[in-house]
């Protein structure tokens, strides 16, 4: 075998090893060594979730870790090998604790907190009571968002954190209970504000495997009714005509019998049978949203005001200036209506949908009016460069309106009378391209770039580019 054969092999090898690095690396680009842990709970040393790399762990060896959590927020804990994994909350209550018997097997530790506390401390106890010496492993930590019913938190486990919800479609979830236990987040209470006379359908599908317990209690905390699911998967309806405008309370449980299952995830609708509208009112001489009612009449006895269906009636609403005169009692005052009074305008603001309007109107047109005059001043100064650089006279014309025009037709070598050729709407696109085309041929660039003069976003840096790039020779 000759020195070349050997030296291409060897170079073989070298390949294969740095591929060995880069796919080593790009596996672990997301872990990070754990750094040494405390004693105890009271020097436990503060992690945050994510994926870390754990070296070697000698025999009676225990080191402690802390990290916070959110209501509503899956604490997961996974890990392989023999090491064992105890999880505490802020209380130093064991919630999981798994010890690792077998090279290779998967690990975990999992825990759903309910809503009695905003935020949570939870510790780790990483420790080896068996073996004299353990290998590097992996850990991760993660928090996943288990979040109720499109909150940012779990719903409440009592009346007095229940979690307020409309009509709708929501997904909730339940720590997992049938063989083991993973977490405290058992039940699940829902505060429902429901119209009188209107029928109201709560509908809960539990997953597959599981079987939802479902309670409607009212304001008193009375139980109204309740339900269980028949049988794996069954969902769970009541339903309720309320005889007053009033708050009911709904609570969820469930159980799941997968025991491989570590939440109870379930889907909760709250309907009405009888069609809802929106309806509006005057509030401080604007109309604004007042609540969803089945009639007309519905919404004016809960409001003792005029309700309106449409959202745009705020002209009913301005006071005494064109505006609704039902507040206003000539009796009471003994003046005529549309009497000027000291201080009355104050009570009776005029402030109009037209005047909105209007000061809208001027505050896009003074924002089109910037951006006119940006790109005007952009153009000119294009122009002027372009004519300096095709050895074009005068080229402070680009600051001149119309008169910018012309110059634009003695850079490209055009005559003059094409002016009019630029006021015929079509012709003026079609000749604008061709300008542009000339133009670029004559600062030696591709001639197609004029016709990128019509494109969107990128006819406007054509002229900068063609006035600015360095001309080759």
């Amino acid at each position: 075998m000759n020195n070349n054969k050997i030296f291409k092999k060897i170079n073989f090898l070298v390949i294969l090893i740095g591929l060995a690095f880069i796919f080593v690396g790009a596996n672990s680009v997301n872990a990070q060594n754990l750094t040494a842990g405390g004693d105890s709970f009271e020097t436990a040393t503060a992690i945050q979730p994510g994926t870390y790399q754990v070296g070697s762990f000698g025999e009676g060896e225990t080191s402690f870790y802390s990290f916070s959590g959110k209501a509503g927020q899956l604490v997961k804990i996974r890990w392989s090998g023999y090491i064992g994994i105890t999880l505490y909350n802020a209380d130093q209550e064991v919630l999981g604790d798994e010890n690792g018997y077998s090279v290779g097997a998967k690990y975990e530790n999992i825990w759903l907190p309910n809503s009695t506390k905003d935020n949570y401390t939870y510790y780790l106890k990483i420790y080896n009571d068996i073996f004299s010496e353990l290998d590097p492993f992996a850990l991760e930590v993660s928090l996943s968002d288990y979040y109720d019913a499109d909150s940012k938190t779990d719903a409440g486990d009592t009346f007095n954190n229940a979690l307020d919800v409309t009509l709708g479609d929501y997904q909730g979830h339940l720590a997992a209970e049938y063989m083991n236990s993973y977490g405290t987040d058992n039940v699940d209470y829902y505060k429902i504000s429901v119209k009188k006379g209107v029928t109201y359908e709560f509908k809960v599908s539990p997953p597959t495997d599981g079987v939802a317990d479902v309670e409607l209690l009212n304001q008193k905390r009375e139980l109204l009714d309740s339900a269980y699911s028949s049988n794996d998967g069954a969902v769970v309806s009541m339903f309720l005509t309320p005889v007053t405008n009033t708050n009911v309370f709904l609570t969820i449980k469930g159980n799941n019998y997968d025991n491989s299952a570590i939440a109870f995830d379930y889907d909760l609708s709250i309907k009405t049978s009888d069609s809802l509208n929106k309806f509006y009112a005057c509030q401080d001489d604007y109309c604004q949203f007042v609540g969803e009612y089945s009639t007309l009449e519905d919404c004016q006895k809960e409001n003792a005001k005029t309700c309106y269906e449409n959202s745009d009636c705020d002209e009913n609403c301005e006071g005494i200036i064109g505006g609704d005169l039902d507040e206003f009692d000539e009796e009471d005052t003994g003046l005529e209506v549309g009497s000027i009074v000291p201080g009355l305008m104050d009570k009776f603001p005029y402030q109009s949908d037209s005047f909105s309007f209007f000061k809208s109107f001027w505050k896009w047109a003074a924002l089109y009016l910037i951006l006119a005059l940006v790109f005007y001043i952009y153009l000119a100064i294009c122009l002027q460069a372009l004519a300096k650089k095709t050895n074009i006279p005068n080229g402070w014309l680009a600051w001149i309106p119309v008169a910018n025009i012309f110059l634009l037709l003695q850079i490209a070598q055009k005559p003059l009378w094409w002016f009019i050729l630029l006021l015929i709407p079509i012709v003026n696109i079609i000749i604008g391209i061709i300008l542009w085309m000339k133009i670029a041929e004559r600062v030696n660039k591709p001639n197609w770039l004029g016709i990128l003069i019509i494109v969107p976003v990128v006819g406007i840096v054509i002229p900068g580019y063609l006035a600015f790039s360095v001309k080759k020779k």
